[in-house]
Parts: structure tokens; sequence; C-alpha cells
């Protein structure tokens, strides 16, 4: 604490300020997570509002992982390529999550799809869609870029509050 008086500063329990701030500065990392996981559902919310409906399995492999996240929940994926769907996307989610960061410093958030043949609806330009449109992964992230700044920004700031 520091109080101002004619000029003169004075310095009162310094060692107590410092150590709030150094408590307050190690929660950083753990809120710019929560604001980026915020942002990636967002984000995963408005490219499934673009992504092309056939049988909505395409929609239902959708997913924002983190790191420190432990359970994978398979949609209820349906038709006759049903069952293989949720053993994709259990796998998918797998793989991607073994190669994200753990520390905790360096928060990672990603969003993406587990459906093998979502590549190929996202960079289809030619396809005419009843329902979505092509690059509706690209365009939420183009979209929503200033919500998931505005959701990192909030988390990160009650680490000052």
């Amino acid at each position: 604490m520091a109080l101002m008086t004619m000029g003169a500063l004075r310095v009162i329990d310094l060692d107590k300020a410092l150590a709030s701030l150094q408590r307050d500065m190690m929660r950083v990392p753990q809120l710019t997570l929560k604001g980026l996981i915020k942002g990636g559902f967002i984000i995963q919310r408005q490219a499934q509002k673009l992504t092309p409906i056939d049988t909505g399995n395409l929609r239902a492999s959708a997913f924002t992982i983190w790191a420190m996240k432990t359970d994978v929940e398979a949609p209820n994926f349906r038709g006759e390529k049903g069952r293989e769907m949720d053993m994709q996307h259990e796998k998918v989610i797998r793989q991607e999550k073994s190669k994200m960061s753990t520390n905790p410093l360096k928060p990672e958030v990603e969003v993406g799809y587990t459906a093998a043949y979502a590549i190929f609806v996202h960079e289809n330009l030619d396809a005419r869609h009843k329902v979505g449109q092509a690059k509706f992964l690209e365009a939420a992230v183009a979209l929503k870029a200033p919500d998931v700044v505005a959701a990192v920004k909030s988390e990160s700031r009650k680490a000052l509050l």
C-alpha cells in the first residue's frame, strides 16, 4: 500500500502488497484459460449454425477441448455410420488432446470437427447447401473473434480485481 502526501510517496506494507500482486498474477493463466474456453464455445456455436446439414452428424461432431478436461462425450450420431462416428469422435478427441500443452502458462483451447468428411464439406466452395455454407469454421472464427477477445479480457481482468 502506498500513500501520497504533499508530493511524497510513503510505502506501507510493501511486502504484503507485493505478495498480493504475485497471487493475482498467478491467477492470470487460469483465468485466461477460462476466457479461451468461453471463446471456444462461442466459435463452436457459431460454426454449428453455419455448418451444412444432411443428417446432422457433421454439426454433432463439433468439439471444444482443452488439456485439463478429461471427459470425452460422444454425441449421439445418427444413421448406419453412427457407431463408427462415435468411435471416430472419441479417437480424434484423444489424439488432439495428446498434442495440447499442459503448461498452465500456455493455455490452449481447440475447436474443430471429428467427422472424417468435415474437411471436404468445409473446403468445397462449389457445393450448394440448403442450409449452411462452406468455410463454416473459418467464418465463425472471423465473425466471433472480437467476442473471443472480449471473453479472454473479461476473465483475465478478474485477477486484478
